[in-house]
């Protein structure tokens, strides 16, 4: 069938030469709706080919083989998602536990007041539930005061990417809106509680294969992806990619080497929402006022929306909306994408307000990049009256913004930037900024960033910005900076390394330099950070002197670490900033265990190690170093990805079985002769379960992994039955010999 073998089918050839086939033999073959004259023979339908439309067919017949060609809309669809494709062997747990993170800060100094600082965050979750709060203490000579700051209650659905929370939230509007910080109720589609879902339109292309074909897929010259395909449609899907204008190419060989190349543009973008998709959050509650200094100001009730939808590839569309006692501001929401040269966006708001009255505002955007090339365009426009919800009285409202940007870069060259914004106020005030920026790649190890800027507010002043990086490895990392702004010059030298994953140390020193008016100054800042199996600390110290700057000194010391629960265990480790693991690894101590491939720890006394940094809906790769497993245990498994929900704890199971041999040799004892119980099975029944084992020569028998106990064992003898008690001594040896065992009874 088009070339490709299907195997032995019957078929009638008539004296016409005509080929008759059964439909149900076609259907088998893969063909789908070939309609055409039907005659029967010995009551079975069979399909006369020559009268469906665009087959054809060929009778060998010294070689027996029947050769049909059908058109590949008969031959079905294909569909081949390009997308990447999730792990199915994915963890995904529903653990309960909490956790609470601590950090202790104490900072003093020439110019500054002693002062103690200790903040908590502390977070419960039973099942899809996480109750989540965060307080902060603060004791100086000025001020002794303790702040509750955000609480909530969560519960995520991952299957629908919905969250609903309760509680403290900051909800934003969008573009023209403001974002509020709220304590009420919030629904939302949050398209991050799977970070491998695809939002965004992507690629995809449709073709016809008349016989089996290779099918190579090129992004931008490069190969992504090689397939093999049968005849009949094909359906290529979910092709995405980062950077916009790209060139697609789908080439098309079959098996006789004739090759088909297919060309096309497509403009890849994360503004737009797929066909059909969904976007939305939807917040009620009242406004938190004094955040961070009272711990539960509320007043005036106010709500914040928006919605997007999906249109189609090409059009997005949505409706945003804040509301509260005093007035509130609502307005739709465009984008779209101008098919292969980018994405244009338009935004209209109105406002209407107790005092202020009626106001408006708009913005228009655009975008656009490609390999080496981008480019983007930003106006805003507000009335005087626009208002937004949470506007402070007597702040000064914007009147007009704009921004314009260019850039290209290229591997051999670097990177050009050019950029123009501008902005005013209703207060009168204007403000013009001019910047270009240069930016190459030296040598692999070096960075060189160049930026020039002009400033035009009340006077006029230009900026100078020159960096030069260098990255020896190892998460090591040395700077030079020279910035020239305003006539006062500041020079730094910096190197550092950056704190591992797991235990290790990290630096930071500093030496900079202040040239102005005021006259001249050094800063001398290190900074050295430590993270410990159970905690994180930092020391950092900042040395001011000159003219300029006076001779003064400041430090500051800390400590943070957290605290979890999960599985009946509490453990101590370094700050828990998202979800967090447990791993186990039977009760075997020593054991190293590996995230993403680095370590990060060993297994202590109780064969566990706590891990404090899990991405939450990510697929987390934990692994055990397999070499560290005693002989005498069977591991499953030696590495697992987990996906944890958000801010929780996971307990990570990697089963170990110790393996402990039984050997001995049975025999049967039949009128006081003693006879080895050769080539026998026994049946072992005991501890809830039931087994059967061999006996080799001379009544040989083995036996693995039995708990200690009286087990029942009966064998046939002879057409009769012997029974004995097979006792399993406790032992931590590996191999255990039970000696001789005599079946005394038979009957």
């Amino acid at each position: 069938l088009n070339s490709e073998p299907k195997g032995d089918i019957f078929a009638y050839l008539t004296p016409e030469h005509e080929v008759l086939v059964r439909p149900v033999d076609l259907e088998a073959m893969g063909v789908r709706g070939a309609e055409g004259e039907k005659v029967e023979i010995k009551g079975e339908d069979y399909l006369r080919l020559v009268t469906v439309d665009g087959v054809k067919v060929h009778f060998d017949e010294r070689l027996l083989v029947l050769a049909i060609d059908v058109p590949p809309p008969l031959l079905g669809r294909q569909v081949v998602d390009l997308g990447p494709q999730r792990r199915q062997n994915v963890y995904r747990p529903r653990d309960n536990s909490a956790f609470l993170n601590y950090r202790v800060g104490y900072s003093g100094g020439d110019t500054w007041a002693d002062s103690v600082n200790v903040s908590t965050e502390a977070g419960v979750r039973v099942a899809d539930w996480l109750l989540l709060s965060d307080f902060s203490y603060t004791d100086s000579d000025t001020e002794r005061d303790t702040v509750r700051l955000m609480s909530s209650l969560t519960r995520d659905w991952r299957d629908n990417l919905q969250r609903l929370k309760v509680g403290d939230f900051f909800a934003s509007s969008g573009e023209l809106g403001s974002t509020l910080n709220m304590g009420g109720v919030s629904f939302s589609k949050l398209y991050s509680i799977d970070p491998y879902f695809i939002r965004q339109p992507v690629a995809d292309f449709t073709g016809m294969l008349a016989s089996p074909s290779e099918v190579d897929v090129y992004l931008d010259g490069i190969r992504v992806r090689r397939l093999n395909l049968p005849p009949g449609e094909f359906s290529l899907e979910n092709l995405n990619y980062y950077g916009g204008a790209r060139d697609v190419q789908v080439v098309v060989r079959d098996r006789f080497g004739r090759e088909q190349v297919i060309d096309y543009g497509y403009y890849f973008t994360e503004t737009l929402l797929k066909a059909g998709l969904h976007e939305y959050s939807y917040n009620l509650g009242q406004l938190r006022q004094d955040y961070g200094r009272v711990s539960n100001r509320y007043s005036g009730w106010a709500g914040s929306a928006f919605h997007r939808y999906g249109v189609s590839d090409e059009l997005t569309l949505g409706l945003r909306g804040q509301a509260g006692e005093e007035g509130f501001n609502i307005g739709p929401q465009v984008l779209f994408r101008l098919g292969y040269f980018g994405t244009a966006s338009a935004h209209v708001s109105a406002s209407r307000d107790r005092e202020e009255g009626d106001g408006w505002a708009s913005q228009a955007g655009y975008s656009y990049q490609d390999r080496g090339f981008n480019a983007r365009a930003l106006v805003r426009r507000f009335s005087e009256d626009y208002v937004w919800v949470g506007m402070l009285p007597g702040a000064t409202r914007p009147k007009a913004e704009a921004s314009f940007g260019l850039g290209y870069g290229y591997r051999a060259i670097g990177n050009f930037g050019l950029s123009y914004s501008q902005s005013s106020d209703y207060g009168g005030r204007e403000r013009r900024i001019t910047t270009a920026s240069y930016s190459r790649s030296l040598m692999r190890e070096f960075q060189l960033f160049v930026t020039l800027g002009r400033v035009e507010e009340e006077t006029r002043s230009h900026e100078i910005f020159f960096g030069l990086s260098w990255y020896p490895g190892r998460n090591t990392t040395a700077s030079y900076t020279h910035q020239d702004r305003r006539g006062s010059i500041t020079d730094t030298l910096q190197v550092g390394k950056s704190a591992p994953i797991g235990e290790g140390w990290g630096y930071r020193a500093s030496v900079e330099r202040q040239r102005g008016d005021y006259g001249d100054g050094y800063l001398v800042s290190p900074y050295v950070q430590y993270n410990g199996r159970y905690g994180t600390y930092t020391a950092d110290y900042l040395s001011r002197s000159g003219d300029g700057l006076g001779d003064a000194a400041t430090y500051a010391v800390s400590a943070a670490g957290a605290i979890g629960y999960v599985d009946g265990v509490l453990g101590f480790s370094r700050p828990i900033r998202d979800s967090f693991g447990l791993v186990r690894v039977g009760e075997i101590e020593g054991v190293r265990v590996y995230q993403s491939n680095q370590e990060i720890g060993r297994t202590d006394a109780s064969g566990a190690l706590f891990v404090p940094e899990l991405g939450s809906y990510l697929d987390n790769h934990i692994a055990i170093g397999d070499k560290d497993i005693p002989i005498e245990y069977a591991l499953a498994e030696k590495e697992r990805f987990v996906s944890p929900p958000f801010r929780s704890g996971s307990v990570i199971h990697f089963d170990v079985t110790r393996i402990q041999a039984f050997t001995g040799f049975l025999k049967v004892r039949v009128d006081g002769d003693v006879r080895p119980a050769e080539y026998y099975e026994v049946t072992l029944a005991g501890m809830g379960k039931t087994q059967t084992f061999p006996t080799g020569r001379g009544g040989e028998f083995y036996l693995e992994n039995l708990e200690p106990g009286s087990y029942r064992a009966t064998l046939g003898h002879d057409g009769k039955t012997c029974g004995f008690e097979l006792a399993i001594p406790e032992s931590q040896e590996m191999f255990v010999d039970l000696g001789e065992v005599i079946c005394e009874q038979v009957q």
